[in-house]
Formats: structure tokens, C-alpha cells, sequence
């Protein structure tokens, strides 16, 4: 678990540093909070990539879809 959080952290610092612009690492961060089940945090981000980046192919369908179905079960 402390792997987890050293990651999570690291990407959320690329990620404010990127000015939450940086599609990789938001993705990359997205995925994270996930696998932490922080789903709320997954889904935050997934929006502000999918209000920047609408055409991205996956964003949709592996963090937003995947972490409104976890958050509601």
C-alpha cells in the first residue's frame, strides 16, 4: 500500500505542476485513485480531462464509467 500512496503522490504533484493539463499523468493519476477507491477523486479528474481532451478513447470508459459503478455499489 505504501507503493500506492508514494505513486499517487507523485503523480498528483506532476499533475498540479502540468496545471492539470498533462493528459498521461491525469489518466495515469485517475487510474490510481481508483485502485485506492478514492472514486470521487478519479471521477474529478476524469472530467476535467474529458472537458479539455473530449475525443480521448478511453478516459470514459476506464476511470469515469468504471469509478461512478464503484462508487454507487
Amino acid at each position: 500500500m505504501n507503493n500506492l500512496k508514494e505513486t499517487m503522490n507523485n503523480f498528483e504533484i506532476a499533475w498540479n505542476l502540468s496545471n492539470y493539463s498533462n493528459l498521461n499523468i491525469g489518466y495515469k493519476l485517475a487510474l490510481n485513485y481508483i485502485k485506492a477507491r478514492k472514486y470521487s477523486d478519479a471521477i474529478d479528474i476524469a472530467r476535467i480531462i474529458i472537458s479539455k481532451y473530449p475525443d480521448h478513447p478511453r478516459i470514459k470508459k476506464d476511470v469515469l464509467d468504471k469509478a461512478q459503478k464503484l462508487l454507487k455499489s
